[in-house]
């Protein structure tokens, strides 16, 4: 099934709304913008106070898949090793895998935390992965946030064989207001066709119904407005 080829169809009372179904893939021209844009809103709804860049170094044997392979438990291991030393939730964090120029895995990291020692993390990749080129660097300014967010973690996220293409921890993104409107439970009220959505749409729109687009939402209502 490819994206949009097939339609989610809401019926209420007096509304029927029609919508194309996405596939959600990273590869879909139409569904990876979205998708970076979630991650970037992702990324900054945690709050960070850090960045960090670890680099995988050409070791001179494996290949790219094999060194982001590495790379990620090397990451969680220096986060374990710090919430050993700085105790818990001391260390929330985002992680996005980048290629680089020339292939290798390059890991992006959004953390909010009070510091992470730019030398302590470079000795350790260096024992564990030969790879002790890291960067640190904090956030002073909130409108950095953005900007750092933009150029690096919806550059161009890569997902290398036996990784993810970006995971967080648990605790990065705040948890929600219990004085928060509990969501609204969508997915009962939607139905799947087998027909593009805006074929659909004009389907439904017969007689003296009324039919609106907004984007790549169509909704037809059994009222015309005054």
């Amino acid at each position: 099934m490819l994206c949009e080829e097939w339609s989610l169809v809401n019926h209420q009372p007096t509304t029927i709304t029609v919508v194309p179904l996405r596939c959600h893939c990273w590869h879909c021209d139409e569904c990876r913008p979205i998708r970076t844009a979630q991650l970037v809103a992702e990324a900054k709804m945690g709050n960070p106070t850090l960045f960090i860049t670890l680099t995988s170094r050409n070791p001179g044997h494996g290949s790219p898949d094999e060194a982001a392979v590495r790379l990620a438990p090397a990451w969680r291991e220096a986060r374990r090793l710090h919430l050993k030393k700085h105790g818990r939730g001391s260390l929330p964090f985002l992680a996005v895998f980048e290629r680089t120029k020339k292939g290798w895995p390059h890991m992006h990291i959004v953390a909010r935390a009070k510091w992470v020692s730019a030398v302590w993390l470079s000795n350790l990749m260096l024992r564990l992965l030969d790879s002790p080129e890291v960067d640190v660097t904090a956030i002073h300014e909130k409108s950095k946030v953005a900007a750092y967010v933009t150029k690096y973690i919806s550059k161009n996220p890569e997902r290398f064989e036996g990784t993810k293409r970006y995971w967080r921890s648990l605790d990065y993104l705040n948890p929600p207001d219990p004085d928060d409107p509990p969501a609204r439970n969508r997915g009962a009220c939607w139905e799947i066709h087998p027909c593009d959505w805006e074929t659909l749409a004009r389907s439904y729109a017969l007689g003296d119904l009324w039919l609106r687009w907004n984007g790549k939402q169509a909704t037809i209502t059994q009222w015309r407005p005054p």
